[in-house]
């Protein structure tokens, strides 16, 4: 670099290096300058201060005229997004007036909600009023009912049902189809039933038994909705036990009447008695017997067999003389209540015959029982007090070759109590006649 001082000339070298960083130091440029001894071979460059801070201060001005444009382009800029944003200023405050507005109307309609509810609260405590009293008069009534929708599913039950139908909470929701059932219809048949009821809309009903032996009264109506369309079916099972068996009793009990008061005198009466009873309730085999006064024993008066295969036992009956606790009909005479035997084989010591016995190769002096069933195939027994101001008139005797249920029996037992009662009046007029 030449350079001109105090009237002389004189020659600088120029020598710049470029450091890249390192790991302890970042990156550099070394600038040395080095008085030349001789002048440079090739042309030197002048260095002309005066020149260089003329051109620098072109430099600024360029820079600074560049930045009033920018300063005077941005406050226009400015103005415009001053004069937006009071533009907006002034809808904001319009929209505010109106939010004020709709906050008068919304506090009015919030009143207004207030009110309903209140209204809608209480009309919620009518019907859940209305609802628990629906529940215990379901619960109280003690009928099983079944609501069903349009696929047959199960709507709604009372606890009453589930001795009919098995059904338990989770069952709701569930098509009828899959539950089982406790009555002595078929499954098809029931379906057939209620399917008919929802596409007539007619009501439908039929008297069916349970597989407890319970005479149910089957209702099937139609679930109407608010307007009057049929929603579903409604199933009601009525236990009308009571009622069948009253209409059962005053039957029999005018059939044995009139029976008796008919037969010429009182074995032809007895006979169509036990004939009658046996031939109502399916028994096998039946005797009537007489107390004796003079003697203090049980004698058999009149017999009924359903077919000639059981000759054999009555012959072995007939000539029996029972006191009081021997035998069936001596547990009758003693007790004054009806007594049954499920099982003659395993309470055979309610059959006593000394002579049958000795038959049978009985050990000789004891009191043991006669077993008849091997012959005449009787499997169960029934006995029944016919009673006179408390003092028995005669005792009918029944057999069955099927084995009963001990509630079968019993139901019989409930049937011909009150018969037996009514009918003693009438056995002592004709017994007298």
């Amino acid at each position: 670099v030449k350079i001109e001082q105090n009237g002389s000339t004189r020659y600088v070298d120029l020598h710049v290096t470029y450091n890249a960083s390192g790991q302890a130091w970042p990156e550099f440029l070394t600038v040395v300058l080095k008085i030349a001894g001789t002048a440079p071979v090739g042309p030197a460059i002048e260095f002309d201060p005066d020149s260089q801070a003329a051109q620098r201060i072109a430099d600024l001005e360029l820079d600074l005229q560049q930045t009033k444009e920018n300063l005077q382009a941005t406050i226009e800029e400015l103005e415009t997004t001053n004069e937006e944003q009071q533009a907006t200023n002034q809808e904001l405050l319009a929209s505010n007036e109106e939010l004020q507005s709709t906050n008068e109307e919304l506090q009015s309609v919030n009143e207004e909600l207030y009110s309903v509810n209140a209204e809608f609260q209480s009309k919620i405590g009518e019907l859940t009023g209305l609802n628990n009293d629906m529940d215990n008069l379901l619960h109280s009534t003690n009928i099983g009912t079944v609501f069903l929708d349009k696929q047959l599913c199960i709507r709604k039950f009372t606890p009453a049902v589930t001795s009919v139908i098995k059904l338990l909470d989770h069952d709701i929701g569930r098509p009828l189809d899959q539950i089982s059932y406790g009555i002595e219809m078929a499954h098809d048949d029931l379906l057939g039933h209620v399917r008919r009821v929802l596409e007539s809309g007619k009501h439908a009903e039929c008297d069916v038994k349970s597989r407890r032996g319970a005479a149910l009264l089957l209702r099937i109506d139609p679930y109407r909705d608010e307007a009057g369309r049929t929603d579903g079916v409604v199933l009601t099972f009525v236990d009308i036990s009571a009622l069948k068996r009253a209409e059962l009793q005053s039957r029999l009990l005018q059939m044995l009447m009139h029976t008796i008061s008919s037969s010429p005198d009182f074995e032809v009466a007895m006979a169509s008695t036990l004939a009658n009873v046996c031939q109502t309730f399916g028994w096998d085999y039946a005797e009537a017997w007489l107390p004796q006064s003079d003697n203090g024993f049980l004698e058999c008066c009149s017999t009924y067999i359903s077919g000639a295969d059981l000759e054999p036992f009555r012959e072995v009956r007939g000539r029996l003389k029972l006191a009081e606790d021997i035998g069936l009909p001596g547990r009758v005479w003693s007790s004054k209540e009806p007594q049954w035997v499920l099982d003659i084989v395993k309470e055979s010591t309610l059959i006593p015959h000394a002579e049958v016995a000795a038959e049978v190769g009985l050990t000789a002096g004891m009191s043991v029982p006669v077993i008849v069933p091997a012959k005449g195939g009787l499997k169960a027994a029934f006995g029944m007090p016919i009673l006179v101001e408390n003092s028995i008139e005669v005792i009918l005797t029944f057999f069955m070759r099927n084995k009963p249920r001990k509630r079968d029996l019993k139901s019989v037992v409930d049937l011909l109590s009150p018969v037996g009662s009514q009918l003693g009046a009438v056995v002592q007029r004709k017994r007298l006649d």
